[in-house]
């Protein structure tokens, strides 16, 4: 699938370094008025421990590629603590 409406997630460790999962990125469909999405996303093995921000965001372009695609909403963060 080429351009399109699609969801990512991340979230930012105690040094700047972004955590995401781009295989658990998706395309979605939205309609007018409140929309409801869901989308997983994996915490890998060497992910920081400790408190965090899960945030996620929908854009209009190329899925996994922020850098072509336009940030259409960015949803609230969510608490995350990883632990061992």
């Amino acid at each position: 699938m080429g351009d399109g409406i699609w969801i990512g997630a991340f979230f930012r460790g105690p040094d700047g370094k972004y955590w995401f999962n781009i295989d658990e990125d998706k395309y979605i469909s939205l309609s007018k008025g409140t929309n409801y999405c869901e989308r997983d996303f994996t915490i890998a093995d060497d992910g920081p421990l400790g408190e965090h921000l899960l945030r996620s965001n929908i854009w209009r372009g190329v899925i996994s590629s922020p850098d072509k695609s336009t940030r259409l909403a960015v949803g609230d963060p969510v608490p995350i603590r990883i632990n061992q």
